[in-house]
């Protein structure tokens, strides 16, 4: 798990304990070659989910060498994803896809968001309810008695428990089967949540206040301390594979760690404006820009000469290499 955990390190943890004397690392679009286009759509691409159980993550008799070659490098076998239209800085849904054995299809016209559960079960929320994939026929079909109008999923990995958000901003449990569902009357207004490995829900409300409670445990709601006073674009997302916990907050062009009720700002500056990203797999990690979905292959860039300097960069980090290497589901 060398390169796992070297590259969680680098990107998240190591961000925060580098010394001072670290550079920034700007992303910009040189970053984004024609060769990391994995797809094209005719719209913005909005959401994009990648189902963890189909990466092995636990087999800690990876090692990355330079004679490593492209065929050794296992590559994600399918992705989920949504189309979409930014009007008025609302989105127009045009449909949900999924992307397997390197062709697109879309599987719901009113699809919103996917998400999935220990056993790989794919749920997708879409304008009248919940849906449930079928690999076997590549097929989505309505699922339980559900019929709310769904904005996104939230998978709590600690229960196994499924959580909606609607279009009125207010946040439902599914029952154990997805085919039911109950309110949580504690959340309220909320704008977007995702949650940690540990079980705790980061969300925020339309006045840009950060909270994270641990919603199935002492139900307690805290103010997330450390954020800027002034945010304009944010965008709240599950935590990569290899964090202890907390979630991934971008604030306009700046990214933050979320770890419990703190915010850590990371030396990473987006200075591309991305409409949806996907770095929880960690090896393998998928950001949409210019309605493109690209696919960052992250054993490759460290093989490759192009990102030297990111590889030199992991030699500083291996106290903090040591400590992630620890996490676990």
């Amino acid at each position: 798990m060398m390169l796992l955990t070297s590259i969680v390190c680098f990107f998240l943890a190591s961000c925060s304990a580098a010394p001072s004397t670290k550079q920034n690392i700007v992303v910009t679009e040189n970053f984004f070659s024609q060769g990391s286009v994995l797809y094209t759509g005719k719209h913005d691409i909005v959401r994009i989910f990648v189902p963890f159980n189909q990466f092995n993550f636990e087999d800690n008799s990876i090692e990355v060498t330079s004679s490593s070659s492209s065929e050794e490098i296992e590559h994600p076998h399918t992705l989920f994803f949504v189309e979409g239209d930014f009007k008025n800085e609302q989105v127009v849904y045009q449909g949900l896809y999924i992307f397997k054995d390197g062709k697109a299809t879309k599987i719901l016209d009113n699809g919103r968001d996917a998400t999935a559960t220990r056993t790989n079960t794919i749920y997708l929320g879409a304008k009248d309810g919940i849906y449930k994939y079928d690999n076997a026929t590549n097929t989505a079909t309505k699922h339980g008695t559900v019929t709310d109008s769904i904005s996104q999923l939230a998978h709590n990995n600690k229960t196994n428990s499924i959580y909606y958000l609607t279009d009125d901003y207010e946040v439902y449990k599914l029952n154990d089967d997805a085919t039911a569902s109950v309110k949580v009357p504690s959340l309220v207004d909320v704008q977007e949540m995702a949650f940690g490995f540990e079980g705790k829900l980061y969300y925020y409300n339309s006045n840009k206040e950060f909270y994270v409670v641990d919603i199935e445990g002492d139900g307690i709601q805290k103010k997330i301390k450390g954020l800027p006073a002034n945010m304009n674009k944010t965008v709240l997302i599950s935590p990569m594979y290899g964090m202890e916990d907390g979630a991934i907050l971008y604030v306009d062009k700046i990214v933050y760690s979320l770890k419990s009720d703190q915010a850590e700002k990371l030396r990473i500056r987006m200075d591309v404006p991305l409409t949806a990203q996907a770095p929880q797999p960690t090896l393998i990690q998928f950001y949409a820009k210019d309605k493109k979905i690209y696919e960052f292959n992250i054993i490759l860039i460290m093989l490759s000469n192009v990102f030297e300097g990111l590889r030199e960069a992991l030699n500083d980090y291996q106290d903090v290499i040591s400590s992630v290497r620890k996490s676990s589901f």
